[in-house]
């Protein structure tokens, strides 16, 4: 993954944060449906042929990943099931667990980025839910890197 300036990264997530968003509300089973429904949302400004950039990298990493994204959630959310839980506070829950065990993004930045996307985006009460499990999960990803030594 390249080096971006953090900045551009946040815009990404936000971006990425949009378009899974969005893609609650509609059927996506193929790649190439995902492509679609990312270069159709409004939130991406240019219809490249085909999608690149930071944005694209967590959107497609989360829907590819997001049985295994939703098993992390659910085993650490002690008495919530994700239908549960609203459309934003899962997605900001999807996004940061993809950031957190796929991508080398320091622990405590995914934190950060991810409470400030939830102070944009999700309901005042559930900020100290998103911020818990974000802990919950570094400190669940910490455990499982000290066991693999």
């Amino acid at each position: 993954m390249a080096k971006d300036n953090p900045d551009s990264r946040r815009q990404a997530r936000k971006r990425a944060l949009q378009i899974l968003y969005g893609i609650h509300f509609a059927t996506v089973d193929s790649l190439h449906e995902l492509m679609t429904a990312y270069k159709d949302s409004p939130a991406i400004e240019s219809a490249e042929d085909e999608p690149k950039g930071y944005a694209w990298d967590l959107v497609r990493g989360v829907w590819e990943k997001q049985k295994a994204i939703d098993a992390r959630i659910q085993a650490l959310s002690r008495h919530w099931r994700l239908e549960r839980m609203g459309y934003i506070e899962r997605t900001l829950l999807r996004l940061s667990f993809y950031e957190l065990f796929y991508t080398d993004i320091p622990p405590r930045v995914i934190l950060a980025e991810t409470l400030e996307l939830g102070a944009s985006f999700a309901e005042a009460p559930a900020k100290k839910f998103i911020a818990g499990m974000i802990e919950a999960a570094i400190r669940d990803r910490e455990n499982s890197r000290a066991d693999e030594r």
